[in-house]
């Protein structure tokens, strides 16, 4: 699983365009992203998702949780 990839990398953070891969994803400290080039609305998660509509975004994210 990618959970499991990013456990074995020691990773912080999955960034996805799939939300089933990040909802399966539930490591500890681990930060999921969903990225979706485009999308129009809100988007609401009850899973700590957090959601980008493009890489600047997700910069932007990365900065600010350090």
């Amino acid at each position: 699983s990618k959970a499991a990839v990013c456990s074995a990398l020691d990773a912080g953070i999955l960034i996805d365009d799939d939300l089933r891969h990040l909802r399966d994803a539930k490591a500890g400290r681990l930060v999921r992203v969903l990225l979706q080039h485009g999308r129009e609305g809100q988007f609401h998660s009850r899973q700590d998702i957090s959601f980008c509509r493009n890489w600047g975004d997700v910069l932007q994210l990365v900065e600010r949780i350090g």
